[in-house]
């Protein structure tokens, strides 16, 4: 006996993907990562698919006094309504190069926005734990590890992700700071070995 066909009355639903799922807070993360991108002035975005290089993959400044290494909005926009929910993890590679003794410091803040198209709204903000020489060091680098605690935020379709990153370095005397954002990983020699920048945001899952 055969099964009888059955046409129509079937409809298709979008499969959202998470790197991972935490059950106990109904969320489920995505990964997504920094780059920069190519154009009149210098733009940032945020991306899920880590084969996509950065125009630049590192931004650096020597200096001999403390400086502003990086201030960058990394940016995206949703086609789907989505609940943020949770805690983002912000993983900024960080690295010095100094000449002679520190002791010297990177630092970054970073907060997370929610653009509709006319307000901007600030959803969570936390200064990092800063990548430090001692006074004896004359490099070294390191991932921050930065946890923001996000207001609970509806994004409708057409909004916007934004983060800011406000990267640092600290101290007198000769040195390099660098702050790493290519999604592929290359890194200058000997001097920064991590630079890919990466974000865990969280998602409300609704089916859990």
């Amino acid at each position: 006996m055969g099964y009888p066909k059955r046409y129509g009355g079937e409809r298709e639903t979008s499969i959202v993907t998470y790197d991972y799922i935490d059950i106990a807070d109904g969320t489920g993360v995505v990964t997504y990562y920094g780059t920069q991108l190519q154009g009149a002035s210098t733009s940032y975005a945020l991306v899920t698919n880590a084969a996509l290089g950065s125009d630049s993959a590192w931004t650096s400044v020597t200096n001999t006094s403390s400086t502003d290494i990086l201030i960058a909005v990394f940016e995206t926009s949703f086609n789907t309504p989505k609940v943020m929910q949770g805690t983002l993890i912000a993983n900024i590679p960080a690295s010095y190069d100094a000449v002679g003794a520190g002791p010297f410091r990177v630092g970054a803040t970073v907060s997370v926005h929610h653009f509709d198209g006319t307000t901007e709204t600030t959803i969570a903000s936390q200064a990092g734990t800063t990548v430090s020489s001692g006074d004896a060091l004359t490099e070294d680098e390191q991932y921050m590890a930065i946890p923001l605690p996000l207001t609970t935020t509806t994004f409708a379709s057409g909004d916007k992700l934004r983060i800011r990153v406000h990267a640092r370095r600290y101290g007198d005397g000769t040195c390099t700071g660098f702050i790493g954002h290519d999604p592929l990983g290359r890194i200058p020699a000997a001097t920064l070995l991590y630079s890919i920048l990466k974000f865990f945001i969280p998602f409300k899952i609704t089916d859990l």
